[in-house]
């Protein structure tokens, strides 16, 4: 799977959406940073969003994943995407 970086800016955010191929959103599920930065979301993996349909993630699969974060820049509140990460499940 490739991963693409879109050059527009996507529902008002200051950041940029990494997307290609299926595209899933795990709804309703707020998450914070614990001290170090880091945060944690827990998903069911028999059970995966994609656009209409859902899905199970395989042994051996690689998926990618982004967060889209409330944010703050020069001053003005607007919302950012972390930078996507590539998860390898055995």
């Amino acid at each position: 799977m490739r991963v693409r970086l879109w050059p527009g800016r996507q529902g008002g955010s200051a950041g940029r959406l990494c997307q290609e191929g299926p595209i899933g959103r795990v709804l309703n599920q707020v998450f914070l940073p614990d001290a170090t930065g880091r945060a944690s979301v827990s998903i069911d993996l028999t059970i995966v969003p994609q656009l209409g349909f859902t899905t199970s993630i395989q042994a051996g699969q690689t998926w990618y994943a982004q967060a889209w974060q409330r944010d703050t820049v020069a001053g003005s509140v607007t919302s950012n995407f972390t930078v996507a990460t590539a998860m390898t499940f055995d």
